[in-house]
């Protein structure tokens, strides 16, 4: 007792209690953050890298690489492409167009984070920086998904081959993923939804796509959004407060003799 009848003792215990509290208020916070909003990493993850070198940036100088990128959490992915509901009857083709939101986005893709209102986009770029040719690969895989997240989200790859390099006629992807129907009634089983290209490849991978004869020195701009897409059957109030997280990988699969 006769420690805190002593100004100084007390404000020691005072500030000493205040800072643990604020600690444990920040952990909460980290926890609840990082529990509730979905996390986006890009990797170089091979075994090749002696022979053949990769590496990524953020910005098309490659003033800053590195193996690893990590994206900015996108907060709220929205329904896009509902504000023509009244158009669908004379105009069904309404359900698979890309949103105007982001074919707005796609004119402008610089590197880094370019998340807005409603969709997450992410952009970087990748360099062969060895002495040898060779082919990669590109792996999005899907670690954890909350509340269904997965079933009415829209992905769209856009990538930008040999993007430092006008003249190499190798020909650029925009391609767009979804999950596959399931059973709902009118639903046709593994049936492709609206506005896509492609099924996603499993119920833990997104897709698998390769990229041939990667030359020294060359540059890949490659660019990843994410939508719910309004029109779908699965875009419910559940999913648009679930969560996903996500990993693409690169993966060089074979080196070239130049």
């Amino acid at each position: 007792m006769a420690l805190y009848k002593n100004p100084k003792a007390r404000m020691v215990a005072r500030i000493v209690i205040f800072s643990t509290s604020a600690i444990i208020a920040i952990m909460l916070l980290l926890s609840y953050y990082g529990l509730n909003v979905g996390t986006f990493t890009v990797v170089i993850d091979n075994e090749q890298q002696t022979s053949a070198e990769m590496l990524l940036s953020e910005t098309a100088d490659f003033k800053k690489t590195s193996q690893r990128l990590n994206a900015v959490q996108a907060l709220d992915l929205d329904c896009l492409g509902v504000e023509d509901y009244e158009l669908v009857a004379t105009n069904p083709e309404i359900k698979d167009d890309i949103p105007q939101e982001i074919l707005a986005q796609l004119e402008d893709l610089v590197g880094g984070s370019q998340n807005q209102e409603g969709y997450f986009c992410y952009t970087f770029y990748v360099l062969n920086s060895g002495n040898t040719n060779f082919d990669y690969t590109m792996d999005l895989n899907i670690n954890s998904t909350k509340n269904n997240a997965d079933a009415a989200i829209r992905i769209m790859l856009v990538w930008d081959r040999e993007y430092n390099n006008e003249k190499s006629g190798i020909e650029d992807i925009r391609k767009v993923y979804a999950k596959a129907q399931g059973n709902k009634p009118g639903q046709t089983p593994n049936a492709l939804d609206y506005c896509s290209d492609d099924r996603f490849a499993s119920s833990t991978k997104i897709f698998t796509e390769s990229r041939y004869f990667f030359t020294v020195g060359s540059v890949d701009k490659v660019s990843i959004l994410m939508w719910i897409h309004g029109w779908d059957d699965d875009a419910t109030d559940e999913v648009k407060s679930g969560k996903i997280r996500l990993t693409l990988r690169l993966r060089i699969t074979d080196v070239l003799i130049n």
